[in-house]
């Protein structure tokens, strides 16, 4: 580049922050291709994708005419969120059965609206958490969502191989247990039931935190889903409240 402009490296190293470029390594780039600009960028794309997930789990969706029958599953009501044909056919049964959407926010009473109306909600429960630290944010996914997303591109450069990939196995290994345990509380909190033949009418829930919520049978299915998802948050509360084996790398962080 230098032979090319007919000037020394040394003025083409002096010049290029003037010229909006940056010398990295043996290119010169634009500051938007620069390694650390673009592990910046891959950061922030996998938190945005965090903070989808959490935003997901603090919603669901209802049949109003819906009647809760059978055993206690945690399979989703009707389809994934976060695929093209789940839209359509969520945009289906939508016209079709006229679907309610309930939403929890950190603040605040929940919210119960129509689905069609649903997306004003949505949107300021997603800037909000956005807006959480990545201390809060850990607490809502899976240990090893949040190793791999947050923790392991900034100390990539200090674990070797062997280190990562044991890392990987602990905090997989430490899901799997508080998923069973998170499954096994949610299966536990039911305190009563008013059924009719074999349709439960409506489902009192034990919450974590002590708290009673009657539940009617049309979100039965949905609440038991996202009863999971608050027996989770609590366990993984109390992971990180105690001394555990990833302060040694978050202690990298600092």
């Amino acid at each position: 580049m230098a032979t090319i402009c007919q000037v020394s490296e040394e003025d083409l190293r002096i010049n290029a922050e003037d010229m909006g470029l940056i010398i990295e390594a043996e290119y010169i780039i634009q500051p938007s291709e620069s390694k650390e600009q673009k592990a910046s960028d891959l950061l922030k794309a996998k938190r945005k994708q965090i903070v989808t997930e959490i935003v997901d789990k603090r919603i669901y969706r209802y049949d109003p005419e819906a009647k809760y029958r059978g055993t206690y599953s945690f399979i989703r009501g009707f389809s994934d969120p976060n695929t093209i044909f789940s839209l359509v056919v969520g945009k289906i049964i939508d016209k079709v059965t006229m679907l309610r959407t309930v939403i929890h926010p950190f603040e605040g009473k929940e919210i119960n609206c129509k689905s069609s109306e649903e997306r004003p909600h949505i949107e300021k429960i997603r800037k909000e958490i956005s807006q959480l630290p990545d201390e809060l944010l850990r607490l809502h996914v899976p240990l090893k969502k949040y190793t791999e997303f947050l923790v392991i591109p900034r100390i990539e450069k200090k674990l070797s191989k062997a280190e990562k990939i044991d890392l990987i196995n602990k905090v997989t290994s430490e899901d799997n247990r508080m998923r069973t345990e998170a499954i096994q509380l949610a299966q536990n909190s039911v305190d009563e039931q008013k059924t009719k033949g074999k349709i439960i009418k409506e489902m009192v829930l034990r919450l974590p935190i002590g708290q009673l919520q009657t539940i009617p049978s049309n979100q039965i299915q949905q609440f038991l889903i996202y009863l999971k998802e608050i027996c989770h948050f609590e366990i993984r509360k109390n992971f990180y409240k105690n001394p555990n084996f990833l302060d040694e790398y978050l202690f990298l962080l600092s």
